[in-house]
């Protein structure tokens, strides 16, 4: 038996460098854009040092579990969730030998109107700052990976093409 879930809202945060390599796309929305896109770049900006070398970009979704509880009610007791992603074939370098590790966040956020997923234009919340409009994240790029996230599972990726599929059967229970 599956059980479906759909994802409600989704989107991608950054706090990567603007094509200038000089200011961040950290107010930028994209939320409405057709892909979702993680990375993680060091030292790609010229005379910048310390931590500001890393750029990063997260993924944010939210999947609408209140739609299983209503529709199934109790499940059956050796009942599986995964948590399946796709990778969308593009013409861009790849990163390979990573492990991807998806957190669990109890912050309400906005999906935003953007689509900009190069020049940083689109700008709202929820971005790299925002959760939502005048609503900061209580850590800066919406996950506290020392204190308040919980880890839902992660995966390791060899090739970089790879499809997400990580079982959150517990996180779910």
């Amino acid at each position: 038996i599956y059980l479906l879930f759909y994802i409600t809202k989704d989107t991608s945060i950054t706090n990567a460098y603007k094509e200038d390599l000089k200011s961040r796309g950290t107010k930028a929305n994209m939320g409405l854009s057709d892909s979702l896109e993680v990375f993680f770049i060091y030292d790609q900006a010229p005379n910048v040092t310390g931590s500001n070398r890393l750029e990063e970009s997260r993924i944010l979704i939210y999947p609408n579990l209140s739609s299983l509880w209503s529709h199934y009610g109790a499940f059956p007791q050796n009942t599986k969730f995964v948590l399946r992603m796709f990778n969308a074939a593009h013409p861009y370098t790849l990163p390979k030998n990573y492990t991807l590790t998806v957190y669990s966040g109890d912050t309400a956020w906005d999906e935003g109107h953007g689509l900009d997923m190069e020049s940083y234009k689109d700008e709202g919340a929820p971005n790299w700052l925002e959760s939502a409009t005048s609503t900061q994240w209580a850590t800066l790029g919406a996950v506290d990976k020392t204190n308040n996230s919980i880890i839902v599972g992660s995966q390791h990726f060899t090739l970089g093409t790879e499809d997400l599929e990580i079982d959150i059967t517990s996180w779910i229970q």
